[in-house]
C-alpha cells in the first residue's frame, strides 16, 4: 500500500479541521477571558489586571458558534485526531530521515570499494603490460637467439 493511499484518510481529516482550528481558537481565548474576567483583581494592580482583560477578549472576527457539549466534544476529537495525525507524520519524516541517513552511508561505503577496485584495476592493467613487455622481450631474445 503506498503512502498516499494510506493517508489519504488523515489527510481529509486535516483539511476538514483546518475550519474547525479558528472554531478552537475562538473557544480557548473566550474561555480565557471568562475564567479571567471571574478572577479578583488585586489591590495593586488593577490597572494592570484591566489591560490584560482588554487584551483577552475575542477578536471580533472570530465567530464561536458552540452551541452545546456535542460541538465541544467534536472539536475536542477533531483536535486530538489532528495531533495524533501530527505525530504520525513527525514518525514518518523521522523514519526517513534515518533511512537516508544510512542510504548516504551506504553511498560513501560504495564510493570507497569502487575507489578500491578502480585502483586494483589500475594496478592489475599495469602489472600486465609489463607482462606484456617482458614477453615481447624474451620472445625477441629467443628469436635472436635461434637466428644466429
Amino acid at each position: 500500500m503506498s503512502n498516499d493511499t494510506r493517508h489519504q484518510p488523515e489527510m481529509r481529516a486535516r483539511r476538514s479541521r483546518s475550519v474547525c482550528l479558528p472554531t478552537v481558537s475562538a473557544v480557548v481565548t473566550e474561555k480565557s477571558y471568562v475564567v479571567n474576567s471571574d478572577a479578583q483583581p488585586s489591590s495593586r494592580g488593577d490597572a494592570h489586571h484591566q489591560q490584560n482583560n482588554q487584551n483577552l477578549k475575542p477578536k471580533p472576527d472570530f465567530k464561536c458558534e458552540v452551541q452545546n457539549a456535542p460541538d465541544i466534544e467534536k472539536l475536542q476529537s477533531d483536535l486530538a485526531a489532528a495531533v495524533r495525525g501530527n505525530d504520525i507524520l513527525k514518525c514518518e519524516v523521522q523514519n526517513a530521515l534515518d533511512i537516508l541517513s544510512c542510504a548516504k552511508d551506504k553511498l560513501k561505503d560504495l564510493e570507497l570499494q569502487v575507489l578500491k577496485k578502480d585502483e586494483h584495476v589500475n594496478q592489475l592493467t599495469n602489472d600486465l603490460q609489463e607482462c606484456m613487455k617482458e614477453l615481447w622481450a624474451s620472445r625477441g631474445r629467443k628469436l635472436r637467439a635461434t637466428v644466429r
